[in-house]
């Protein structure tokens, strides 16, 4: 699973995973139609001739990785040396050469 590859990775030494990530549709301002004002605009706009929604569901790729099987590294959120990439590196191959372990 991803939750033990991810523990995996950790007793490694690697930092800074992420298991899943923000899905933009159904973020606040989407699931409530508040971008602009307080009136739903752009949504209720004159140029805006069709309903519109971001239910959960209609984006099934992107929200089965966020819920089940996407494993980020935020890479800008470190300035790493030589030695920690080579670390991070050693730290992946090793343990998704032993992934039928874990």
């Amino acid at each position: 699973s991803r939750e033990k590859i991810k523990k995996a990775l950790e007793a490694e030494g690697v930092q800074g995973l992420a298991a899943g990530y923000v899905n933009v549709h159904l973020l606040p301002m989407f699931q409530n139609k508040i971008a602009y004002g307080s009136k739903g605009f752009p949504w209720t706009s004159d140029f805006c001739k069709r309903e519109i929604t971001y239910e959960k569901g209609i984006c099934p790729i992107a929200e089965d990785l966020h819920e089940n099987t996407y494993l980020g590294f935020e890479n800008c959120d470190f300035d790493l040396t030589d030695d920690e990439i080579i670390l991070i590196g050693k730290s992946f191959k090793k343990v998704f050469s032993n992934i039928d372990k874990l």
